[in-house]
């Protein structure tokens, strides 16, 4: 649905302009007719979206470029509900397949970091870019030495997975109102849920659920990124994104001194009287809950009783690209090209067969929740 500003037959109705934005909105269908400025100016914030994404494509470096910008930013500034409208927008971008636009992503942004708080039902979307990434996956033992024995008794205990990345948000282009209160929004989610009926109630109250997150990715043309896959969950259901705990969380560092010059003052800007980041770097490091079906290896028959070999999280864990651990059927290849053919049909029934156990196993109906 369209947002509107009410007041009126356009969205500058109800909105303060200085005499500068006002000359420049008067006469928009001449200054912009190049970016289809309507006479009257756009009926709405989506039209205005528009006439500025096309701006952005025609020449970003223009003084239009730059007008039209300020004057959306007065128009985000007026709006009526402006956290109706921010959740208007994130519901908008948490949409399969939507595309951002670049004037509410920014020139700069290129993926959204989409962050889920699971005990509330509450996602988070975060404009951005992933510039640095770590996975580390630790197989741990237990060694213990005894006399005599060159080499320890080792015992296994568990596979550990961890995750280091950093995420840049740009400010400078887009609708930077926006992206800041996502940002305002991460810092609440780092806190966990109680059971307190009044949120003035003072003392820590009864906690029942910590700050437990999901975190998955998309990119600007409105695919999903593999790095933070979704997992195999069980009844051949998928769970997207990484589930976490958060172990370290630098947040807001701003900085002005020897031509490093990452913060910003806005008087009088829809953040009004505030010191803001023109580009911050926030980084995550998260030990990974693994989640759905079994983390590991799994023997189980096909259709044809032959006993297959299947990973629990699928053949794809853990970046969805694929395996090259797939064994060729054995067996000699006849010397003539139909025993070749039939060979192959062989391998495409073994494979069928393989995929139709690895389904077996992770299927509710035959082997339970697995809990």
């Amino acid at each position: 649905m369209a947002a509107r500003i009410p007041g009126g037959s356009g969205i500058f109705s109800n909105v303060k302009l200085s005499r500068a934005l006002r000359e420049l909105v008067d006469n928009g269908h001449i200054y912009y007719q190049q970016y289809e400025w309507p006479q009257g100016g756009p009926k709405d914030i989506e039209g205005l979206f528009f006439i500025v994404e096309r701006a952005e494509d025609g020449d970003p470096d223009s003084r239009s470029l730059r007008e039209l910008r300020r004057i959306l930013a007065a128009v985000l500034d007026s709006f009526p509900d402006r956290n109706k409208y921010f959740s208007e927008r994130r519901i908008e971008l948490l949409k399969d397949g939507v595309k951002p636009s670049r004037a509410i992503l920014g020139d700069i942004n290129k993926e959204l970091l989409v962050i889920e708080y699971p005990a509330i039902d509450k996602k988070l979307v975060l404009p951005g870019t992933l510039i640095s990434f770590a996975d580390r996956i630790t197989p741990s033992f237990h060694k213990e030495q005894v006399y005599g024995r060159m080499d320890p008794i080792v015992s296994y205990q568990n596979t550990a997975r961890s995750m280091t990345f950093s995420w840049e948000m740009d400010f400078s282009t887009g609708d930077s109102s926006w992206a800041y209160a996502a940002l305002n929004d991460l810092a609440k989610m780092m806190y966990p849920v109680y059971q307190d009926a009044c949120a003035n109630q003072l003392g820590t109250g009864t906690l029942v659920a910590a700050p437990l997150l999901r975190f998955s990715l998309r990119s600007a043309d409105g695919g999903s990124v593999k790095l933070l896959r979704a997992q195999q969950g069980t009844g051949g259901k998928t769970i997207n994104g990484v589930l976490g705990a958060v172990d370290s969380f630098d947040y807001v560092s701003m900085d002005a001194k020897r031509g490093n010059f990452t913060m910003m003052r806005t008087p009088g800007a829809s953040m009004g009287n505030n010191i803001l980041p023109a580009m911050l770097t926030v980084n995550f490091g998260i030990t990974v809950l693994h989640e759905g079906s079994k983390v590991g290896w799994v023997w189980s028959k096909s259709e044809s009783s032959k006993e297959v070999l299947v990973f629990g999280q699928g053949e794809g864990y853990p970046y969805g690209v694929g395996s090259t651990l797939n064994d060729p059927p054995t067996g000699q290849a006849a010397a003539t090209e139909e025993p070749q053919n039939n060979a192959r049909a062989g391998t495409d029934a073994d494979n069928k067969n393989q995929q139709a156990a690895g389904n077996a196993v992770l299927s509710e109906d035959k082997c339970g929740s697995g809990r």
